[in-house]
C-alpha cells in the first residue's frame, strides 16, 4: 500500500508537473535557439527564416555580442540593423525577451524608394521572444489532475483513468503476485517467473490500448480502463481456488495373482 500511494503521487501530482516543465523548456529552446545557435563570424538564420543573425564577437552565454548584424522584414519591407554591441534582457511587465542593441543604424526599406530610411540609434530593441511563446498549449498528460476531474472530454477521462491506474495496477498485480508464488519443488523458485511477466506485459498493453479506446469514444468512462484492472483480481480468485481444490487420488491398479 504504502508502494501505491508513492505511485499515486507521482502519477497524479509529479509527473503532470514534470510534463509540464518539459513543454515550457521546449518552447523556450526554441525561441531561444535563435542566438544560441549564433557563432562568431557566422551568418545564422532564424528558426522562423525570418531573421538572420551575425556577431563578430560572441559571449560563451550568448547573452552578449559584439559588432551585429540583424536582417529581418516586417510586411514585406526589409530592415537592417547594425549595431557594435547587443545583449539579450527581458520586459519585466510583458515578459517579452529583447535583444537590445546599442549604438547602431536601422536601414528600413528599399534604396532608391522614397519611403527608404536610415535611423541613428543609441539603443533599439529586437523582440525574440513572446509570453505567449512561453506559455505552450499543453497535452493532456500535463494537465494538473484538478483540471481533469469532472471532465466529460474523452481525452480528459483516459488520462485521468491512467493516472488512477497505476497504483491500481501495484495493487493487483501485487495480489495476482501471492498464489503466482506457488511453486512445486520440481519447478523450482523461478518456475513461474516467465508467466509472471508474460502477464505483466499482457496487463500494462491492455491499459494502453484500453486509454487509446477511451479517447477515441470506443469505450466509455464505463467501463473504460476499469474491466482491465479486474482481469487480474479474477485470476487471483481463480489461483486461489484451484490451490484449495485436493489433489486427484491416485488409485494403484493390482494386478491378478
Amino acid at each position: 500500500m504504502l508502494v501505491a500511494l508513492g505511485i499515486a503521487a507521482l502519477s497524479l501530482y509529479v509527473a503532470p508537473r514534470t510534463a509540464a516543465l518539459g513543454y515550457e523548456v521546449r518552447a523556450r529552446a526554441e525561441t531561444t535557439s535563435d542566438l544560441s545557435a549564433v557563432s562568431a563570424g557566422r551568418f545564422q538564420e532564424s528558426s522562423s527564416g525570418n531573421m538572420v543573425f551575425y556577431a563578430e564577437r560572441v559571449s560563451p552565454d550568448h547573452e552578449y555580442l559584439e559588432r551585429v548584424f540583424v536582417r529581418s522584414e516586417q510586411n514585406g519591407v526589409p530592415n537592417l540593423l547594425t549595431a557594435q554591441r547587443a545583449h539579450t534582457a527581458r520586459d519585466a511587465r510583458t515578459g517579452d525577451r529583447f535583444l537590445v542593441m546599442e549604438d547602431g543604424y536601422r536601414y528600413q526599406g528599399h534604396p532608391g524608394d522614397e519611403s527608404y530610411r536610415v535611423l541613428k540609434f543609441n539603443r533599439h530593441g529586437v523582440r525574440l521572444e513572446s509570453v505567449e511563446v512561453l506559455n505552450p498549449r499543453m497535452k493532456n498528460n500535463a494537465l494538473p489532475t484538478e483540471q481533469l476531474w469532472g471532465s466529460a472530454e474523452p481525452r480528459n477521462v483516459a488520462e485521468l483513468q491512467w493516472r488512477l491506474s497505476l497504483p491500481l495496477a501495484a495493487v493487483s498485480l501485487v495480489l495476482l503476485a501471492v498464489p503466482l508464488s506457488r511453486t512445486t519443488p520440481r519447478h523450482g523458485r523461478f518456475g513461474r517467473l516467465f508467466g509472471a511477466v508474460l502477464i505483466f506485459i499482457v496487463y500494462y498493453n491492455l491499459l494502453g490500448t484500453s486509454q487509446v479506446w477511451v479517447e477515441k469514444g470506443v469505450l466509455g468512462a464505463l467501463p473504460g480502463l476499469w474491466w482491465v484492472h479486474a482481469l487480474p483480481v479474477v485470476a487471483t480468485l481463480v489461483l486461489f481456488y484451484a490451490a484449495r481444490m485436493p489433489a486427484p487420488r491416485r488409485h494403484k491398479i493390482r494386478g491378478s495373482a
